[in-house]
């Protein structure tokens, strides 16, 4: 109790100091500003560079089987996860595509309806101007269906 009791007298001195400065030359010169001054402490310095470590296997073994569980724990989490995270993606993916095949379907038929227009016959006329005659029936050659088509007439 000793060493507090003092440092407490010791903040009080410091106050009651502050306090009477003004008094100053009323003090007498033999008296000390700090009370109970003979209190001191001492440091001892302590050189540890000789010291050797005591390893302890059981903190470290301890350590070890700690982070294998929270491994474990964690990898089990994922796995949990990766089934429905994988349909998840390969939900996204399928909807991509069928938004992409929509949009190639409805490109796909704008250009036979551009082609389709292209090749009308008004138009050949007009791409043509007088230079067009149509071909009589004589000048008409018909191809031959293909083979499989010519035997399911001869069956009929």
């Amino acid at each position: 109790m000793t060493g507090l009791g003092a440092l407490l007298d010791w903040f009080a001195a410091s106050k009651e100091l502050a306090a009477a400065e003004g008094r100053r030359d009323l003090q007498d010169a033999r008296l000390r500003a700090l009370p109970r001054e003979e209190i001191f402490l001492y440091v001892k310095p302590i050189d540890n560079t000789r010291v050797r470590c005591v390893e302890a296997r059981s903190e470290w073994l301890s350590s070890a089987v700690a982070t294998l569980c929270v491994l474990l724990i964690a990898g089990s989490f994922m796995l949990a996860l990766a089934p429905s995270s994988i349909i998840w993606l390969c939900n996204h993916r399928i909807e991509e595509l069928k938004q992409e095949r929509a949009a190639l379907l409805n490109e796909y038929r704008a250009l036979r309806a551009e082609e389709a227009a292209l090749l009308s016959p008004e138009k050949l006329e007009q791409y043509a101007g007088e230079r067009f005659v149509n071909p009589s029936p004589k000048d008409m050659v018909y191809a031959p269906p293909p083979k499989a088509d010519v035997a399911k007439l001869g069956r009929r």
